[in-house]
């Protein structure tokens, strides 16, 4: 059976096992000379690698070097299962406690991914495990990270917005109401009939690694009881920040905490 062929997937692959091989920077002749594609085709491979930071020019040499997104994806994995595990009970207890659907959405700098969730069936199925998205205008959660993006990372994400004059039009308002609240509120304002409420996640060194998220319809998540839910969001939102913490710290005198947690 003939294997599946992606040549530039492969090429980009080949380039990264020959950094990671190297005990110092690879000049442009010597990687154009070990991949069978021309010259033409390596410079486009190099300049998306270096625009999406797994491979870096060397100040000294001019040559090549494996960059720093390479050395991130390994915590960004471990960060991943972490947060998926431990949303494990959390999602249950805002089911339970709200009647309304949750989910828990992981960060990695560039894109959302929705890692576990828990349906109910009085309100709202929500996105798909496994769901990745760029779009930051379609979810509550997308308004907070914005906010901690750099002015040229913000001008990218404007790319990437189905809305963006409406996001743009309406983020200031979002904002302040979290910055002051605590929480983002979503009534109806993208999707016809959904409610959201989400919460960022923390780790250890207060970086935002992900969001909890509610999601109901105008009879699950009637506006008098919006002030009560998103308590309810705040506090497990809390509680899952604390479990990721506490796997975190590897001094066993904050085992005793996860209990409480």
């Amino acid at each position: 059976m003939q294997k599946p062929s992606a040549p530039a997937l492969e090429s980009g692959l080949e380039i990264l096992e020959m950094l990671a091989a190297s005990n110092e920077p690879v000049g442009f002749n010597a990687i154009a000379a070990s991949l069978d594609v021309s010259r033409a085709s390596v410079v486009r491979f190099l300049k998306v690698m270096k625009q999406r930071g797994y491979i870096e020019v060397d100040r000294n040499s001019g040559r090549y070097c494996l960059g720093r997104r390479v050395a991130s994806l390994m915590p960004q994995v471990a960060m991943k299962e972490l947060l998926a595990h431990e949303s494990e009970a959390v999602l249950g207890s805002v089911v339970e406690d709200t009647g309304n659907s949750a989910l828990v959405i992981y960060w990695d700098g560039y894109q959302m991914v929705c890692l576990n969730k828990k349906m109910h069936e009085a309100s709202i199925p929500m996105q798909e495990v496994g769901t990745r998205c760029v779009d930051l205008d379609r979810y509550p959660w997308g308004w907070i990270i914005y906010s901690t993006l750099t002015g040229h990372e913000q001008l990218k994400a404007q790319d990437r917005m189905g809305d963006k004059r409406f996001f743009l039009d309406h983020y200031k308002e979002w904002i302040a109401r979290f910055e002051k609240d605590g929480y983002c509120y979503d009534d109806q304002n993208i999707w016809r009939g959904v409610r959201r409420i989400a919460v960022p996640v923390y780790d250890q060194g207060g970086e935002i690694v992900g969001y909890l998220g509610m999601g109901a319809n105008p009879l699950s998540l009637p506006a008098g009881k919006v002030a009560r839910y998103s308590k309810v969001m705040k506090d497990h939102a809390h509680r899952l920040s604390s479990l990721i913490k506490l796997q975190q710290y590897p001094d066993s005198s904050y085992r005793a905490l996860k209990a409480r947690a």
